[in-house]
């Protein structure tokens, strides 16, 4: 009588050991984390990211510096200025240019002469006149083109000015005799047209840059005639020391 066939043996399990029987499970192993780093999009981001910050922190730098002055445009700060605080004996003054104060330019001076009387008659009828040289201290017979200081009477000139045509200019001054510098700083800031007869009193006083651009000062001392037109003066004049 034949054998009955003998079911199949199961076919082991390769990854059991030799001797395992209990038929469990090998242990799972836990998935492999990524980092978010080897991942090249990230990566990729990251860097532009960095890039565009840098390109804006230098043109931001850009524009400061571009904004900035030169050395060579820029306002000096902290110069320096003087001036002048006394006279000296070395300069010469040019008559033209502007002062502020009395010693605000250095200047020497000598006398040409001092407290000379000039008599200046009065005038004898309308629209005549009298002139006087104060570089010479003397009137002017008939006129001249020397004239300093005219007076005129009628004609629509009534009173006394000095000669501009010459260049002259005057100023009100202190009655008591001023230094040349004193006067010349008169002449600048108390400038005076022509002044009246009764304006041109004894006790007031003038200064003059002369047609030569020397500095008078005069005094009228006494006044007399027709109109009030005749007067005596009394005159210093100063030139610029060379």
């Amino acid at each position: 009588m034949s054998q009955p066939d003998s079911p199949p043996r199961p076919q082991e399990d390769p990854s059991k050991s030799p001797g395992d029987e209990s038929g469990s499970q090998p242990n799972p192993q836990p998935p492999e984390r990524k980092s978010i780093w080897r991942e090249p999009v990230v990566v990729a981001a990251i860097i532009a990211m960095i890039s565009a910050v840098a390109v804006a922190l230098i043109g931001v730098g850009f524009g400061v510096t571009k904004n900035q002055p030169s050395a060579s445009t820029r306002a000096p700060t902290n110069v320096a200025t003087s001036t002048a605080t006394g006279p000296t004996t070395s300069s010469v003054l040019s008559v033209s240019e502007p002062s502020t104060s009395p010693q605000s330019v250095s200047v020497a001076w000598d006398i040409v002469y001092s407290d000379k009387e000039i008599d200046l008659p009065p005038i004898q009828g309308l629209c005549n006149a009298w002139t006087a040289d104060l570089e010479a201290g003397k009137l002017l017979d008939g006129g001249g083109t020397d004239s300093d200081l005219d007076a005129m009477v009628g004609c629509g000139n009534d009173g006394v000015r000095p000669d501009a045509t010459n260049g002259d200019s005057w100023g009100s001054a202190p009655s008591t005799k001023p230094t040349a510098q004193e006067c010349l700083y008169a002449v600048r800031n108390n400038s005076i047209g022509a002044v009246s007869f009764d304006d041109f009193a004894p006790g007031n006083a003038y200064c003059m840059i002369t047609r030569k651009k020397n500095i008078a000062w005069f005094k009228v001392v006494t006044k007399s005639g027709e109109y009030g037109s005749g007067f005596d003066i009394s005159v210093t004049l100063w030139k610029p020391r060379t």
